[in-house]
């Protein structure tokens, strides 16, 4: 537990310094447990794909050596995904439980103390975006959602409310956005969850308890409800619509300087806004893996996905973490969270989570299902 909180509180610190440290971090405790590691070959065969297709275009150097370092030291990830998903599920589910539920804590504390301030989450780290603690926490809140419905077969609740809370205080719309479908998506799949279980009795009865005073609320306190919603608007970047205009001229400057080669193989970021505007952030991890690594690196990240689709399980358990995952998949889409990152951890842990236990045991077959989270 301790080291992934240590790895997701070095990585939300946004320094070289401690992103290089979470690597190294992560080297030393697979080093001294290399007796205990067990590498599948078809592991080591797709990694292997991946490295060979995405060396060539590292080796352009079109951003120094940023790829290279990347590219050698994200199979240690990988390798501790692997290892974390081979341990019993409920110890999977505890400790994702407890980082997710800490990390929430801490961001809620530091958010109290700059209350005062106009973006409380952005006067936390002021060197980082706003939008990166929201975007972090629900890369770890997805990891922690496949694992409680690994165990039990629903989804969990509370921490997907309060992950939507902090985005709403974090104000960007992509964080919102996505927090809002992760909860709203929970709740409905655990409302035509087929077992009715003790468990799932006991969050219907959980769910009137909290909404049956909270629609009377809403319903008596309309007006002052909104207007502080308008209020909120104003200071959320939903002010300047849904769309993002500054986003869309990063995208469309990258794509429009791509030809046959570059396409292929990446391209830098020297006559777009990326470079002259945004000081090499391209504020999207699809555009700055495709810069990195090339088209195919794109598309590999996405074959997993096709492998969940076509996995030997039950067609409705297949929906709900191709759904979850591709909630942070949409959220990587504004945000540079993954591909290459020290989070590239939990986006490996998702997928090492549902083959060893959606395909081995079924879903919901944990030892004890829990009542909450």
């Amino acid at each position: 537990m301790f080291l992934l909180l240590l790895l997701l509180i070095l990585f939300t610190a946004q320094l070289p310094a401690t992103i290089f440290f979470a690597y190294a971090l992560s080297a030393l405790y697979l080093a001294a447990r290399a007796k205990n590691i067990f590498v599948d070959r078809l592991h080591l065969n797709i990694f292997g794909g991946f490295t060979a297709i995405s060396t060539l275009p590292a080796l352009t150097f079109n951003h120094g050596i940023t790829p290279v370092f990347y590219l050698l030291l994200t199979p240690i990830l990988l390798l501790l995904a692997v290892n974390f998903s081979a341990k019993p599920l409920d110890h999977v589910l505890k400790v994702l439980k407890y980082v997710t539920w800490i990390f929430i804590t801490l961001i809620l504390a530091l958010a109290a103390a700059n209350w005062d301030q106009a973006e409380p989450l952005g006067s936390i780290l002021p060197w980082t975006s706003t939008n990166g603690l929201p975007s972090y926490l629900i890369v770890v809140q997805i990891a922690y959602s496949i694992a409680f419905y690994l165990f039990s077969g629903r989804l969990p609740l509370i921490s997907s409310l309060a992950t939507f809370f902090i985005s709403l205080i974090g104000l960007g719309r992509g964080s919102i956005i996505i927090a809002g479908l992760i909860t709203i998506f929970s709740f409905t799949a655990n409302a035509v969850c087929e077992k009715k279980t003790t468990a799932s009795f006991s969050a219907r009865i959980f769910s009137k308890i909290i909404f049956a005073p909270l629609a009377f609320c809403l319903t008596y306190y309309w007006a002052d409800i909104s207007e502080q919603a308008d209020l909120w608007i104003e200071a959320s970047k939903f002010s300047a619509g849904v769309v993002d205009e500054h986003r869309s001229a990063i995208i469309s400057d990258y794509i429009g300087k791509l030809d046959l080669l570059s396409s292929a193989i990446g391209a830098d970021y020297s006559g777009t806004v990326i470079n002259t505007h945004y000081g090499g952030n391209p504020h999207n991890s699809y555009i700055r893996l495709h810069s990195f690594y090339g088209a195919a690196s794109v598309a590999a990240i996405f074959l997993p996905l096709v492998l969940i689709l076509i996995a030997p399980v039950r067609r409705s358990h297949r929906a709900v973490v191709f759904t979850l995952i591709g909630c942070v998949l949409l959220r990587a889409y504004s945000e540079p969270i993954l591909f290459p990152s020290t989070l590239d951890f939990f986006y490996f842990l998702y997928f090492a989570m549902f083959f060893s236990y959606g395909e081995k045991y079924g879903v919901g077959n944990g030892l004890q299902r829990p009542h909450c989270d």
